[in-house]
C-alpha cells in the first residue's frame, strides 16, 4: 500500500498517523522480543527519584538527577503500579512520538519525499528502537528537542501560540537533561536567524525568554537545598564548572574529536554518512528551507559541544545530533531517487536506496533479536535480573559486593563495588571494612572490568572465605554468573 498523500492537510494527518503506528509496531515487537533488564546504573538512580516522587519524598530526590524524566515515571506508575515498567513505557511513547516529529520537522525542511524517508529511518533504527526499551532520560529528551526546533521555526515565523508552546517546550527540554539548558539558550539565540524583522524575533521569543529566566532561578534555589554543590541544572554545579575551567584544554579537546571522528560516524554507518554529502549539497527540485536548515544545525553542533564538555564520548550525549544529521542523509537519499527516477535506464532503481537502508536497519533489528533464540547470549545482561529476583526470594538482606548494582537492585539491597585494580586481598579487605554479606560475580563485566575476580566463575577457584550459593542463574553458557556468601567467620575482627 503506498503512503497517503501528505500535500492536503488531511492527508498529511492520515500519513502522520501511518507512520506513527508503524513506529509503535516495530517498538513493541522489539520491546516483546527482547529481555527487559535494567542495563545502566543510572536507570536505578533515575527510578529511585520516581518512587520518591511517586511517595512525595521530593526532599529525598538525588540532586544530581534531571526531574522530568522520574516525575513521568512517577505519574506512569499509578497506573503500572511498577515503576520500571512506567519508566518502560515513558520511553517507549517518547520515542514513538519522536517518528511523527521527525516527519514533520523534515517536511518542513526538505519536502515530502525527504520527510517519508526520514520516517523510515527512524521507525527501524535499531539505535532508537533499542533506546525506545530502555529506563532512561534520552527518549523523552530527543522528542522535546525535535518538538523545540519545531516550534522555534513555527514560532518566529507564525507567532500566535506558538511562541508559548515553544516556551513550555524549552522548560521541559531544561528538565530533562543536565544540557538542555544550553540547548535552551542556543535556541533562542538561532530564532534570531529566521527573520529579517529584529522587533519581531525579539517579540516572538519573549515568551521563552520570561520562563526560562523565571524557572532557572526556581530550579537552582529547589536543588539548593538539596545539596551543597548547587548549579543552573544537575550535574552543572560549582564544581563540575570548576573542573572544566581547569581541564578545558586537552580532555574536551580529545573527547570533541573522538565524538567527530569515531562515535557519530560509527552510530551514523557508512550509508548514511556517505548520504550526507548529497544530502549537503545537492540541489533538487523539491522545496528547501536553507535558515530552518541552519538553524537545526546549529543546535545539534550546541549538542556535539555540549557532549564534549561532558568529557564522555557515548553515543547517547550526541543522540539527538546524530539524528539531526539522518534529516540530511534521508534528503541525500532522495536526491538519488531523483536522480535514477529522471534517468530511463535506471528509473527501476529509484527506490533502491530507501530499501537497501530498511534492509540494514532490520538487520540490525534482528542481530539484537535473535541471539537468544540460538542459544546466545543476548546483548541484554538478563542474567543479572535472574540472580537479583533469586536473591531476593531465597537470601537474607545483606550488603552485596559487586561490579555492577542491577543485582542488588532486583534483590532489595544495597551493593558496594571493587576497585578495577583490585587483587583478590583487596576485595577481601574492602568486603571486611564494609560488612557485606554476599559477593557477586558475573563474567560479561566484573572479569573484564576487575582481573583478580575472573578465578571467582569457579567455584573451585575460591578462597576459603567465600562459600558458593548459586553458579546456575544464567541462561547463557558465556555470560555465567555466581553468588557467594561471605562466611561469617571472615567478618570477624
Amino acid at each position: 500500500m503506498s503512503p497517503c498523500d501528505a500535500r492536503t492537510p488531511a492527508g498529511l494527518v492520515r500519513e502522520l498517523l501511518l507512520w506513527t503506528f508503524f513506529a509503535a509496531i516495530v517498538r513493541a515487537v522489539f520491546f516483546m522480543a527482547t529481555p527487559q533488564v535494567i542495563d545502566s546504573a543510572d536507570s536505578i538512580l533515575y527510578l529511585d527519584a520516581a518512587g520518591k516522587i511517586a511517595e512525595g519524598r521530593f526532599s529525598d530526590v538525588y540532586p544530581r538527577i534531571p526531574l522530568l524524566y522520574p516525575i513521568l515515571t512517577a505519574a506512569g506508575s499509578f497506573l503500572a503500579r511498577d515503576l520500571e515498567l512506567a519508566g518502560l513505557v515513558v520511553s517507549l511513547i517518547a520515542m514513538t512520538l519522536l517518528v511523527p516529529v521527525l516527519f514533520l520537522l523534515s517536511h518542513a525542511l526538505h519536502g515530502r519525499d525527504s520527510a517519508r524517508i526520514v520516517a523510515v529511518v527512524a521507525s527501524l533504527w535499531p539505535w532508537l528502537v533499542d533506546y525506545g526499551c530502555r529506563v532512561a532520560p534520552e527518549s523523552i529528551y530527543a522528542l522535546l528537542w525535535f518538538v523545540s526546533a519545531g516550534l522555534l521555526i513555527l514560532a518566529v515565523r507564525r507567532g500566535g501560540g506558538y511562541p508559548y508552546a515553544l516556551a513550555i517546550a524549552l522548560l521541559l527540554l531544561y528538565l530533562a537533561r543536565p544540557e538542555g539548558i544550553l540547548i535552551a539558550v542556543a535556541a533562542l539565540a538561532c530564532g534570531l536567524l529566521l527573520r529579517k524583522d529584529e522587533g519581531a524575533k525579539i517579540l516572538q521569543l519573549a515568551p521563552a525568554v520570561i520562563l526560562l529566566a523565571v524557572a532557572i532561578p526556581v530550579h537552582l534555589i529547589f536543588v539548593k537545598r538539596l545539596a551543597a554543590q548547587a548549579g543552573v541544572t544537575p550535574r552543572m554545579s560549582v564544581s563540575s564548572l570548576g573542573f572544566v575551567l581547569d581541564d578545558w584544554g586537552w580532555t574536551v579537546t580529545a573527547t570533541g574529536l573522538r565524538l567527530l571522528l569515531t562515535t557519530i560516524p560509527i552510530m551514523l554507518g557508512p550509508v548514511l554518512l556517505l548520504l550526507l554529502v548529497p544530502g549537503m549539497f545537492a540541489r533538487l527540485s523539491a522545496w528547501r528551507d536553507a535558515r530552518a536548515e541552519r538553524v537545526v544545525q546549529l543546535l545539534a553542533g550546541a549538542q556535539l559541544c555540549a557532549a564534549a564538555l561532558s568529557t564522555f564520548a557515548e553515543p547517547r550525549y550526541v543522540m539527538t545530533a546524530i539524528v539531526a544529521l539522518s534529516l540530511w542523509s534521508s534528503r541525500g537519499t532522495a536526491v538519488i531517487a531523483d536522480r535514477f527516477a529522471q534517468s530511463t535506464a535506471y528509473a527501476r532503481l529509484r527506490h533502491a536506496p530507501v530499501i537497501v537502508i530498511a534492509l540494514m536497519m532490520v538487520v540490525g533489528l534482528l542481530a539484537n533479536i535473535l541471539p537468544p533464540f540460538f542459544g546466545k547470549m543476548s546483548y541484554r545482561p538478563l542474567e543479572y535480573k535472574l540472580a537479583g529476583n533469586w536473591m531476593h526470594e531465597h537470601l537474607a538482606p545483606g550488603l552485596i559486593l559487586s561490579r555492577k548494582p542491577q543485582m542488588g537492585y532486583y534483590a532489595g539491597m544495597p551493593t558496594t563495588g571493587p576497585a578495577p585494580e583490585d587483587s583478590i586481598e583487596d576485595i577481601h579487605a574492602r568486603v571486611l571494612d564494609a560488612g557485606a554479606r554476599y559477593v557477586v560475580v558475573d563474567a560479561r563485566y566484573s572479569t573484564e572490568m576487575i582481573p583478580a575476580m575472573k578465578p571467582l566463575l569457579e567455584p573451585a577457584n575460591a578462597p576459603n572465605w567465600l562459600r558458593v550459593l548459586n553458579a546456575d542463574l544464567s541462561p547463557y553458557p558465556e555470560a555465567r554468573i555466581v553468588v557467594y556468601e561471605v562466611v561469617e567467620k571472615a567478618l570477624a575482627r
